[in-house]
């Protein structure tokens, strides 16, 4: 049995925050405690929230533009869609808004 766990691909967990950067550090917080126990994790994001978790911004921003903000947000959906169709992941971790 143990020679057959030891074949297995790692656990791969996707993340997709909300696009809010309050979301942000604790999803990349919850990343980092499922790959410090060997699961391969990927955080799917925009390049300047990918700035916002590289950097580990102390204070989340609030400032978001409210309805124009949710537009954008619609906007990935097709783009997430097509990685979740060319990417296998094990599991997704998403933010409240996307379910």
């Amino acid at each position: 049995m143990a020679a057959q766990d030891e074949q297995q691909p790692p656990l791969h967990i996707l993340f997709f925050p909300f696009l809010a950067p309050g979301h942000l550090i604790p999803i990349a917080d919850m990343a980092a405690l499922f790959a410090a126990r060997g699961v391969r994790c990927t955080i799917l994001t925009t390049p300047v929230n990918a700035a916002i978790i590289r950097s580990a911004v102390d204070h989340a921003n609030d400032a978001f533009a409210g309805p124009a903000f949710a537009q954008a947000v619609q906007l990935l959906r097709e783009p997430f869609e097509q990685f979740l169709i060319h990417n296998h992941h094990d599991a997704v971790v998403t933010g409240s808004y996307f379910h």
